[in-house]
């Protein structure tokens, strides 16, 4: 624990949203890692959902310490509701989000606000550190969390579904508040899984300039017995079946900001993909039920149409049931 007391900053130039949820083993190294921020002017917003173990005594002790920890308590909602509120009260120019079994790199927020201010920019995007080695991480989870050294000035298809860092994880990525309260974007919390990738798929086309940077920022537990992620892939064919909820609110949004009839092509070759990678997952049985599911979405919102235009790789994946 950080001695003395550290008083508060107005406005941020960074928010740090952080849901809480019976983390107690994991949330001094979390917060830790924020007391110890080379950048100062940072907000932590904390939310506790309604935790039952002793993560909200040990969020009022670091609350006591540094001012710069401001909590929310509420009753359990789950992780969009909690990240909803804290995004509602955040003041910083840059929203970052921290889950609380992980933990930042202490240059992480100074990096983030430096990069913003040698180009404008929307949304940086960073590197990750996975951990723990035991079990070793994919070779997916490296690709999606590795980012390039580049930027954008303008939104494409080809850089969005190109550059895999973009999806779908969000802790890995500042996002401008400017264009969040804007666009009025937030969490679905509708969604049980997914509401990362919903939230990434309203940022990205609303957004102009785009930077991404190889530092590795961010430290990522990306297995723990217990959490959200590891309870639902022990059944992939729920999983699958909470895709596609994902997908379909995708679609609709897109097609509300007509970007369907924009980016149809890509758009169709990135949901056969996203899909179809899915359903033939180790374990996943009534493939052609899922197949069917994901065909009438296709034609539910006339990606069918775009079907000429797709790679014949992408053809392959699902010709047979189109």
């Amino acid at each position: 624990m950080v001695e003395g007391k550290i008083m508060t900053i107005q406005p941020a130039k960074i928010s740090v949203i952080i849901p809480v949820y019976n983390v107690e083993k994991y949330l001094s190294a979390c917060l830790s890692s924020c007391v110890e921020q080379t950048l100062y002017d940072v907000e932590f917003i904390c939310i506790n959902d309604g935790s039952t173990d002793n993560s909200p005594q040990i969020l009022e002790e670091f609350a006591a310490i540094d001012k710069r920890f401001i909590i929310i308590n509420q009753e359990n909602k789950g992780i969009s509701a909690a990240r909803n509120a804290g995004l509602d009260i955040a003041t910083g120019q840059y929203i970052m989000f921290l889950d609380a079994d992980d933990f930042l790199d202490k240059n992480a927020c100074e990096r983030v606000w430096c990069e913003s201010l040698e180009a404008p920019t929307d949304i940086v995007v960073f590197s990750t550190h996975l951990f723990p080695d035991n079990p070793y991480p994919t070779e997916w989870h490296f690709s999606v969390v590795n980012a390039p050294t580049r930027r954008y000035w303008e939104f494409s298809p080809n850089m969005f579904f190109g550059e895999k860092s973009t999806r779908p994880f969000i802790w890995h990525q500042a996002f401008k508040k400017e264009i969040l309260d804007e666009h009025n974007i937030r969490f679905d919390d509708g969604i049980n899984l997914g509401e990362d990738l919903i939230f990434l798929f309203k940022f990205y086309p609303n957004a102009t300039y785009f930077s991404f940077i190889q530092d590795q920022l961010y430290n990522y537990r990306w297995y723990r017995k217990g959490s959200a992620m590891h309870t639902v892939l022990k059944n992939m064919d729920t999983k699958i079946q909470q895709d596609l909820e994902t997908t379909e609110v995708i679609c609709e949004y897109w097609k509300q900001q007509g970007w369907l009839e924009t980016y149809g092509t890509e758009f169709l070759q990135w949901l056969i993909e996203f899909i179809v990678f899915s359903i033939r997952s180790k374990g996943v049985k009534e493939h052609k039920k899922l197949y069917k599911l994901l065909v009438e979405q296709i034609k539910k919102y006339e990606l069918d149409q775009y079907f000429e235009d797709i790679s014949s790789a992408h053809k392959k994946l699902i010709s047979s049931y189109i």
